[in-house]
Order: structure tokens, then C-alpha cells, then sequence
């Protein structure tokens, strides 16, 4: 049975974030392995899904998407998570966000899944040599946005490198 792995995000749109996509793009070459996924926050961590049963997984999240309800999310500070080789934006207190990411915990109980990461990620695995590098371009990033989140999107690893988007869920 060919698995897949699959992650469940909420992007920053490109329409507030560029100046986070800039820095994103940046912080790629300081990456001992390019993200190739937006600046987002994990709903899911990435987890293995049957491929040939990916319809049932979309239905799964179709199912869970019909409780989530579009709404403001602001972001807060950058900063960087050695332990975890990234680089990454806080968000004010969201009991939204956290109902989803228990939500899709929920839908998962027979998948032995992590806990999601509790920022945005907007760099992986930075080189250690350039943690101080990549923080202080991070600290020129302007965070203090906020923008509406709308959408949630389910990604899969392609290649065992490159990632895709395979469906938009609209909240609402």
C-alpha cells in the first residue's frame, strides 16, 4: 500500500505577506533543505496517508471543514527555534486556530500524529552556522499584520522532495 505524506496548513497570503515571502526566499539558501511549502501554520503536522485513498482524506477534511468558520488572525514577533532548526512568526491568543488543530486531532485518533507547530513556519532547517543570520533578517520582517484566514489547504510531499498543493478547503 503506496503512502503518502500530506500536511494540513493555513497560509499567509501573498497579498499581505510578500515582505515574509521575501524573507522566506531568503532564508531557502540558508536551509540545509529548501521548505518549498508558504509561510504557514501546521493544522496538521505532516502525517502518511494511503495514496490511492487520498478521496477519502479530502472527505474527511470536508466533513471537519463544514465546523470551521473563517475569522482575523494577527500575527506577533518572529523568532528562532534552534531545537527545531526554523525560523518562525507567534500569533496572538486564537481559541479559533486551536479549535481547528483539535478538531483535525480528532479526525486522526488512529494516526499516531505529533503535536502541530504552534507558530507560523516561515524558514526549516536552517544550517546551525546561520542561525544569527537568519534571525536578523527574520527581525526586518514587519509582523505586526493581521489578515483573514479563509482558507486551509492540504499539501502533498511529491518526490520525496517537493510539495503540492492538492485541495483548497474554503471556511464558511
Amino acid at each position: 500500500m503506496p503512502t503518502a505524506k500530506y500536511i494540513l496548513i493555513l497560509c499567509i497570503p501573498d497579498s499581505i505577506g510578500s515582505g515574509i515571502e521575501r524573507c522566506r526566499q531568503e532564508l531557502k539558501k540558508l536551509s540545509e533543505r529548501a521548505n518549498q511549502l508558504p509561510a504557514h501554520l501546521e493544522i496538521t503536522p505532516e502525517f502518511s496517508w494511503n495514496e490511492k485513498e487520498e478521496y477519502l482524506l479530502v472527505h474527511k477534511i470536508k466533513s471537519c471543514v463544514q465546523s470551521c468558520f473563517s475569522h482575523s488572525i494577527e500575527l506577533g514577533d518572529p523568532y528562532l527555534d534552534k531545537s527545531n532548526q526554523l525560523i518562525a512568526i507567534s500569533y496572538k491568543n486564537d481559541p479559533q486556530l486551536e479549535q481547528y488543530r483539535s478538531l483535525f486531532k480528532e479526525l486522526f485518533t488512529q494516526e499516531k500524529m505529533p503535536e502541530p507547530y504552534p507558530g507560523f513556519i516561515v524558514g526549516k532547517q536552517i544550517r546551525e552556522q546561520h542561525f544569527i543570520k537568519a534571525m536578523n533578517r527574520a527581525k526586518e520582517m514587519d509582523c505586526s499584520l493581521s489578515f483573514w484566514g479563509d482558507k486551509l489547504s492540504l499539501y502533498k510531499e511529491e518526490n520525496g522532495t517537493e510539495w503540492s498543493c492538492r485541495y483548497v478547503f474554503d471556511l464558511d
